[in-house]
């Protein structure tokens, strides 16, 4: 009980420091090896790319 209880205070302490996941909703992306540059798909990259020349 002892162990269990020191083992608790400790994840305790722990999860203070823990960060929350952002991005959680593109986990399928990556798992289908979708390249990420700058937090963006590359399949966005490329749409902003084609939008910019064709409003130019």
């Amino acid at each position: 009980e002892t162990l269990l209880a020191a083992f608790f205070k400790l994840a305790i302490q722990a999860e203070k420091k823990w960060h929350r996941l952002n991005g959680y909703k593109r986990i399928n992306e990556m798992l289908n090896n979708v390249t990420f540059i700058d937090g963006i798909s590359e399949h966005e990259v490329d749409k902003i790319k084609q939008d910019k020349n064709y409003a130019a």
